[in-house]
């Protein structure tokens, strides 16, 4: 049974403590065990619905990785597990596989909330947009971001061909992170940040809650001073195998069309979620309204830069009607492209050509009708993926 929310606190911005009952959160504290004394956790590097996540050292291996503790509600053949399982069994050979989180083993923990299904995952750094921010110009330098554009889509060609759809999150992952030695790693992270769990009155403490909150933070990355890091696409709880349909809980600005106003969806929603992230890599944003979006917004943004909607969509797009006041002015997607990346205030590594193919590029991923779409392996062999002005330049330079 789930407590009420306020019934316990603490001053630590973490999970939310209602989620500490049977069949929820596992209360987890730094220096805690697992298996058998294997894996010690050293910090927590994030929560989520149905998930904490840590960062611990295992004692066996002598390296550092990131533990991912189920609620102990989720199956016994938990479905980001099944998705997890898959990917490890995808092509050996293929390039995108390096680009791809990979899951280092599994486990079961037994807590006061009942038996937790343990995530043994890859250690990984920021997300993208959070590196991003540390560049003056809020968005990756041109080499980078072509880089970044291209394990991405590379990463993509082999969740597809492992047999899996996906819509999920993308991070820079450092490679020396994993083998350094727990007192280093620690010391190149924000300071520890934890607060003692209260309860209100009438509510007493008990085994099923932490007796205190851990602040996440996240993981240093070398992007600036090192070439020790690549892309690693991540979180494989929305994933779902080629011919099934599960519902679609990304970011609403990366969904596709056919997500919002149809009722029938596949893997070609990666293609047009993958355009859009192209998009944010290189410009410093996502290419719809990212501040407050609402889906009847995005189908009028949709409609301005693309032109109305394929016959049938238009009787569901009705659901999504604003004001009729609040009017959007016509833009072609190469324009809008033009215009955020060339900004005055932004330093543009990228040529005028370059944008001319990355806007070629992006407008066969971002169109209406998924069957018009190409595949990640037919995007690989795109101009944008062959050569630039800026790989060119710093070819030249080395």
């Amino acid at each position: 049974m789930a407590t009420p929310p306020g019934s316990y606190y603490s001053e630590v911005d973490a999970e939310p403590l209602e989620r500490y009952y049977v069949g929820g959160y596992h209360p987890t504290h730094l220096g805690d065990t697992f298996r058998s004394g294997r894996y010690k956790i050293l910090h927590k590097l994030g929560w989520g619905g149905y998930a904490t996540v840590w960062l611990a050292r295992d004692s066996k291996l002598k390296r550092n990785v990131a533990i991912k503790i189920l609620v102990s509600e989720s199956s016994p053949e938990d479905h980001e597990l099944r998705m997890l399982k898959l990917l490890s069994d995808g092509p050996l050979d293929h390039p995108g596989r390096k680009n791809t989180m990979q899951m280092l083993e599994h486990f079961d923990h037994v807590g006061p909330k009942g038996r937790h299904r343990c995530l043994v995952l890859e250690l990984l750094g920021p997300n993208i947009s959070l590196e991003a921010e540390s560049y003056d110009s809020d968005r990756l330098p041109g080499r980078l971001a072509w880089e970044v554009t291209k394990q991405t889509t590379q990463a993509l060609d082999y969740i597809h061909k492992s047999g899996i759809a996906h819509g999920g999150n993308i991070v820079f992952a450092n490679t020396g992170l994993s083998h350094q030695s727990d007192v280093h790693i620690l010391s190149s992270m924000d300071q520890t940040e934890t607060s003692d769990v209260h309860a209100s009155p009438g509510y007493p403490l008990n085994s099923h809650l932490p007796r205190s909150l851990v602040a996440p933070t996240s993981l240093p990355v070398s992007t600036k001073e090192s070439g020790s890091w690549e892309v690693k696409v991540v979180d494989f709880g929305q994933a779902f195998m080629h011919g099934d349909q599960r519902e679609i809980r990304c970011p609403l600005v990366f969904r596709a069309p056919e997500v919002i106003l149809t009722s029938q969806w596949d893997s070609r929603i990666d293609i047009w979620s993958l355009g859009c992230t192209i998009f944010e890599i290189i410009v410093g944003y996502p290419p719809f309204d990212n501040m407050m979006p609402t889906r009847e917004g995005l189908v009028r943004e949709w409609i301005a830069m693309f032109g109305q909607l394929p016959e049938g969509w238009s009787d569901r797009a009705a659901d999504h009607k604003e004001n009729a006041d609040s009017v959007i002015e016509p833009v072609t997607l190469r324009k809008w492209l033009f215009d955020t990346y060339f900004e005055n205030d932004k330093k543009a590594d990228f040529s005028g050509t370059d944008m001319e193919r990355l806007a070629d590029l992006l407008a066969s991923m971002l169109t209406y009708l998924p069957c018009a779409r190409p595949q990640a392996a037919e995007l690989l062999e795109h101009a944008w993926f062959q050569t630039n002005s800026v790989v060119q330049r710093y070819c030249t330079e080395i």
